[in-house]
């Protein structure tokens, strides 16, 4: 869970096109919806079933995962499939901004050089 901190705004920084999360029963993908709606980013859900017999993706979820992995998103022309990339791109596009008379920025990303 994302809270904005106090003090801040959430704005999305980067433009988007309307992100489509593929959704594959009893996967992970319930974690991109989550920050999706955290973060108040509209998105479009696709649901697909697993196959009875296997429980796996069924053909059309590979066509966009090969490997049957979920989530996946898709976003105009760039298509992720797994938690941590999506989750990383999606942070990609948002920012924070003070609510206070200063405009300083900040991402809600941890510094990379950060120790910790």
């Amino acid at each position: 869970w994302i809270p904005n901190p106090p003090g801040k705004i959430l704005l999305i920084s980067q433009p988007y096109s309307m992100i489509t999360v593929h959704h594959l029963e009893k996967s992970q993908s319930f974690r991109i919806v989550w920050l999706l709606e955290e973060l108040g980013m509209e998105y479009e859900l696709k649901v697909y079933q697993r196959q009875p017999d296997t429980m796996l993706a069924p053909p059309e979820y590979k066509k966009l995962s090969p490997l049957g992995t979920s989530p996946t998103i898709v976003d105009g022309d760039t298509t992720l499939c797994e938690s941590n990339a999506i989750i990383d791109y999606i942070m990609d596009l948002t920012t924070t901004t003070t609510t206070a008379e200063s405009s300083s920025s900040t991402d809600l990303r941890p510094d990379a050089s950060s120790p910790n």
